[in-house]
């Protein structure tokens, strides 16, 4: 491994100074706005180089980990955990000076601001620590401030949103390209809440973690991001053609007054989602000029022109929701700024949005009429992992929560939220050792009788007294209450801000499944004394090609309880499905073939698009967790206890953690390159892919 001074030595002929040799280059040691000072640690920072991401125009980025002996401070993540380190190069420094360090400290403030949010924005990637190193370029002693961001890791389907869209095998499903619109939008939505404007979004600057349909999209690389509101700190022209907004190409107008903004951004994200719809460039240019051209002649091919969408988009619904996606990117990407501009303010043209709010106020309903689009569409984009890969998984181990956790939701990106007795807690990977923060209490928290995960960053809250209370990625969390007070809520399937349902058991002894539509919920299925224990949706052939419920649990007889598994059609009617052997059906999941997995006590079982039941090869142990991969990998957890399906279609233990086998688990969640199993007791089993596989 190379010591931070070595690779900056390499990389940007800058020599990292001693403790002493600091003291005397640098004795202002509260320079930059953020973290305590590092003192001596200063030298290496605290963390570890593994390697060379990549360099810039501003800066050097590396693959790096907290350094077992690393002295704790705020914020820094626990000792071995990976992450990516930016440092600015010395030539930066230098040649700006004063200006360079005012622009860091200004982006360090505001992502520490938004770093500190609970629960943060799982649409931007965290910042988690900054500081400055001493170090000598040539003669000069200067002080190159850095900063610690989380590691994204999208492998197999790639890291950044481009690397994705490339790699996909056709059109996006519309419910795919729905969720990472979506967290796209919010992700700069939070930035903006902030007071930051990215100025450079694009899909190479988006990174993407998880699996669909839950894919994570992160905005990243704020290198020339500004506080709104002011002027160009380097009173530079930035952007990248084909997605920056005219009036970055500008500069500062007469008079200093400069007319980015809010919109500029904006401006950037309907040309990306234009990308996502159809996989090319919205406004594709040879040069600058030619750029410029295309924009003012809004020469774009309309969403209704273009014939490969994917067949969704070729019904009557599908047409109208393309014609409607136009309008939208029509005045999303209009030269006409609200921030005014000598280039393309013509008052015929339509008006740009103002900001990410006017644009949601606009799109929100077409993603919802897109999720429905996408029912019963297969996936198709994504490539299926080699088998071999199960052999090269790293374990570890958090450390334990401070009290039992009751119930508990994790994201694809690893963050969970939680509920003891008498709080809320948040646990996230790259959060300071032991990694759980109590979130600031409320009266209702005690009453709190699920957590669950909803897809697109969205975690679900239910109370005793009926409160249900949606808390989104992107912020704008809301609530509402049900007429009745409930004592679990056990199953949640679908999107939170869409359409979903929720499994909830009713104080007044009745298993009662609620269809949840924007903020309000009402009784869709009610289904007596079953217990729900999980919630799928997906299609099945023998029921059609049209989207189902499917529900799992346990109904009680007079022998004691039976396994109950249904399928629940739109009008909410139940229809029962061949069962599992024993007493309880617990978990459930839709693989890559559209086949349908059920766990329970007395193993699993696979229902084809026929609807013919297989028993499966009994598991090593009683899974109690299970999750599909649309890359075709299927993981099965006990506590403490990994397991992954074999082609066969049978169970094989790849981790075992002893000492987490007496610890109920309560929650699950995977990707292609990552898997995060929550226990009661609060400590997380974390597996990765080993950083260089496939």
């Amino acid at each position: 491994m190379l010591a931070v001074s070595r690779a900056l030595t390499e990389l940007v002929g800058a020599r990292v100074l001693d403790a002493d040799d600091a003291q005397a280059a640098a004795p202002d040691r509260a320079a930059i706005h953020g973290p305590a000072p590092m003192g001596p640690m200063c030298k290496d920072a605290g963390y570890v180089i593994d390697g060379i991401l990549g360099a810039g125009g501003m800066g050097v980025a590396f693959l790096a980990h907290v350094a077992d002996d690393a002295p704790p401070r705020a914020g820094r993540p626990a000792a071995g955990t990976r992450c990516v380190l930016k440092v600015l190069l010395p030539e930066v420094v230098i040649r700006e000076a004063k200006v360079a360090q005012l622009s860091f400290k200004k982006e360090v403030v505001a992502l520490a601001r938004l770093a500190e949010r609970r629960p943060p924005s799982p649409f931007v990637v965290r910042w988690l620590d900054a500081g400055e190193m001493p170090v000598t370029h040539g003669e000069s002693p200067i002080r190159l401030p850095w900063c610690a961001v989380e590691l994204v890791d999208g492998r197999p389907l790639g890291t950044t949103l481009e690397e994705r869209l490339a790699s996909a095998s056709g059109p996006l499903e519309p419910a795919r390209a729905a969720a990472l619109i979506e967290g796209i939008v919010r992700g700069v939505r939070a930035v903006h809440s902030v007071g930051l404007i990215h100025r450079d979004l694009k899909p190479s600057n988006v990174l993407v973690c998880g699996e669909p349909p839950h894919e994570i999209p992160k905005i990243t690389d704020f290198g020339v991001a500004r506080a709104a509101g002011l002027g160009d700190t380097f009173d530079v022209t930035v952007g990248t053609t084909g997605y920056c907004a005219l009036e970055q190409l500008e500069g500062k107008r007469a008079g200093g007054k400069d007319s980015v903004g809010t919109w500029s951004d904006v401006f950037a994200l309907g040309a990306m989602i234009y990308e996502i719809l159809t996989r090319v460039g919205m406004y594709d240019a040879p040069n600058a000029m030619g750029y410029v051209g295309r924009v003012l002649a809004r020469n774009f091919a309309p969403l209704t022109t273009r014939d490969d969408l994917g067949d969704a988009w070729s019904t009557a619904e599908g047409r109208a929701l393309a014609a409607a996606f136009d309008a939208v990117l029509s005045r999303a990407t209009s030269p006409r700024s609200p921030g005014g501009g000598s280039i393309g303010n013509d008052v015929a043209l339509p008006l740009r949005h103002r900001d990410v709010d006017e644009l949601l106020d606009d799109l929100e309903p077409l993603l919802e009429r897109m999720r429905a689009l996408g029912l019963g569409v297969r996936p198709a984009s994504v490539a299926r992992v080699a088998e071999r890969l199960v052999r090269r998984w790293e374990w570890t181990v958090s450390k334990a929560a401070p009290a039992k956790l009751l119930a508990a939701a994790v994201r694809s990106d690893g963050a969970v939220l939680a509920t003891t007795e008498r709080a809320l807690c948040l646990w996230d990977p790259g959060a300071s050792p032991g990694g759980w923060t109590e979130l600031p209490a409320r009266p209702s928290d005690r009453a709190t009788v699920g957590v669950l995960h909803g897809g697109a960053g969205t975690f679900v809250v239910a109370r005793a007294d009926g409160e249900i209370e949606v808390l989104p990625g992107g912020g704008g969390a809301f609530s509402f209450r049900l007429p009745f007070a409930i004592k679990s809520a056990t199953a949640l399937a679908g999107h939170p801000l869409g359409t979903s349902f929720l499994a909830v058991w009713a104080a007044h002894g009745e298993s009662v499944i609620l269809r949840l539509h924007g903020r309000a919920a009402s009784p869709f299925a009610r289904l007596g004394q079953t217990r729900v224990r999980a919630l799928a949706l997906g299609t099945l052939g023998a029921l059609g090609e049209e989207e189902v419920l499917v529900a799992a649990g346990s109904t009680p007889d007079r022998r004691g309880d039976e396994a109950f598994l249904g399928s629940i059609d739109r009008f909410g009617r139940v229809a029962a499905l061949p069962p599992l052997p024993g007493g309880s059906a617990d978990v459930l999941a839709f693989d890559a073939d559209g086949h349908l997995l059920v766990a329970g006590a007395e193993g699993t079982a696979t229902i084809d698009a026929r609807g013919a039941r297989t028993i499966d090869e009994r598991p090593p142990a009683r899974i109690e967790a299970l999750v599909a991969l649309p890359d075709g990998q299927v993981w099965g957890f006990a506590p403490g206890l990994a397991m992954r399906r074999s082609e066969s279609g049978a169970f094989q233990i790849v981790h075992s953690e002893r000492a987490l086998r007496g610890s109920g688990l309560l929650a699950l969640a995977a990707s292609g390159a990552r898997v995060w199993a929550v226990h009661e007791d609060g400590r997380v089993l974390m597996g990765r892919l080993s950083i260089g596989s496939p």
